[in-house]
């Protein structure tokens, strides 16, 4: 489905917290079009792993070495 993407500065050698990514995960959701699913599946990695197919849509992008996080929409509220 598609959805939207964040990306998060994080200092060389360093991994955010589980916490950040969670919050970060729950934004993308909320400005997709998934916004209203209740729960909703989000694909993480590095940008590095990120390409956009030749000849693709904007927007498209392939992702490679992901992990999927399952939140709830929201604009970085406390999570639970």
């Amino acid at each position: 489905m598609p959805g939207s993407h964040v990306v998060l500065k994080v200092p060389a050698g360093e991994d955010p917290g589980r916490n950040i990514l969670k919050m970060a995960a729950s934004i993308a959701a909320f400005y997709s079009k998934a916004r209203t699913g209740g729960v909703v599946a989000v694909s993480c990695t590095r940008a590095r792993y990120v390409t956009k197919p030749r000849g693709a849509k904007p927007g498209t992008v392939q992702i490679r070495k992901e992990s999927v996080l399952k939140v709830h929409p929201g604009l970085g509220e406390a999570l639970e």
